[in-house]
């Protein structure tokens, strides 16, 4: 098993059908920056809010936002918008402005051999341990006959 070491700030491009909206997360999920052509002072300069050139210059704003507040490296891990060409633009801006894009470290975890009985539940395991009802009366009264 691998474990990703999430100690960098992350960088996310929203899209939906009316705007473009990137940001950088920390990795305590709170949001750092964010740079967004629902702003009225980048809509005025672009053609269009949504198309390539949008995500071009959002990369632009968010990479010059980010060397302000000394943010220059970034983990990108965007399997669904791998493949996007506004993804992909907007990736290549953001380097274009100094920002570097990095992957986390990636450590395997040790193998401790044995069951961790602290963290395994009945529905983990998949057998439920059988249930004893016991009535010590019925027993001891069945050996024990008094005459």
């Amino acid at each position: 098993m691998f474990l990703i070491e999430l100690t960098l700030d992350r960088v996310f491009l929203d899209r939906s059908h009316r705007y473009l909206t990137a940001r950088i997360e920390h990795a305590s999920g709170e949001t750092v920056v964010s740079a967004s052509t629902k702003e009225p002072a980048i809509q005025k300069h672009l053609y269009s809010v949504t198309d390539v050139s949008a995500a071009e210059n959002i990369g632009r704003i968010l990479g010059h936002r980010c060397l302000q507040f000394g943010i220059c490296k970034v983990f990108c891990y965007n399997e669904e918008d791998k493949d996007s060409e506004k993804f992909q633009v907007f990736l290549k801006s953001l380097e274009e402005m100094g920002i570097e894009l990095q992957e986390p470290d990636e450590h395997e975890e040790p193998f401790v051999p044995g069951v961790n009985y602290e963290t395994v539940a009945e529905h983990d395991i998949g057998v439920v341990p059988p249930t004893v009802d016991w009535d010590i009366t019925r027993h001891v009264k069945d050996k024990f006959k008094f005459h």
